[in-house]
């Protein structure tokens, strides 16, 4: 039995077991608001198998959905990057490589936004939190909630592309309308606290 325990020790260390990848040096993932840039580096040497770029919203059942070929002989770091043009829209994006050989990349994840007239609230009814977030290209504004009889309730100063995590305990409980207002647009639409 001990002999067993020294041996899963001895392979967890080997493989690297939650650290980033041997081989593999920055891996990022961001949303642009129209898709997710992936972006790595892989350290010089081999790696001849090429790379498969998987995605899943679970992060436990995962969707091959492009891959790079494999370059042999490099000697210097090389830099690589994928556009995922169809992300999930509304969900938690989370992508991960793989490495031929050398197994998996660490998992990078990104939220990615569906934007309906201009806004997105999540969930939304909610009983506890939600996520505010306008378009990019609304720029700055301020928003405003007010409860049904026309009392405003919260206002904060929202800057580009921020998002914004709105809780009951903030807000409170019941039915209540935003306006989100910049020199330009009004942008209006209900929030619901159960």
């Amino acid at each position: 039995m001990r002999a067993l325990f020294l041996l899963i020790l001895t392979f967890i260390g080997l493989t690297g077991f939650g650290q980033e990848h041997a081989i593999l040096s920055k891996f990022t993932a961001q949303y642009t608001g129209s898709e997710v840039v992936l972006a790595w580096t892989i350290k010089g040497g081999e790696q001849c198998n090429g790379i498969n770029i998987y995605r899943s919203i679970d992060s436990v059942n995962w969707v091959k959905i492009g891959e790079i070929q494999g370059v042999c002989g490099a000697s210097e770091p090389q830099f690589y990057d994928f556009n995922d043009v169809e992300p999930e829209l509304g969900n938690i994006n989370y992508y991960r490589l793989a490495l031929g050989t050398q197994g998996f990349s660490s998992i990078q994840y990104v939220q990615v936004i569906r934007y309906e007239n201009s806004y997105a609230v999540f969930p939304n009814p909610s009983n506890n939190q939600m996520t505010f977030s306008v378009s990019p290209e609304l720029g700055y504004g301020t928003l405003n909630i007010y409860s049904l009889s026309g009392d405003l309730v919260y206002q904060y100063e929202m800057f580009d592309e921020e998002t914004l995590i709105l809780s009951k305990g903030l807000i409170g409980e019941g039915y209540f309308i935003f306006k989100w207002i910049n020199d330009e647009i009004v942008v209006s639409g209900k929030l619901v606290f159960e």
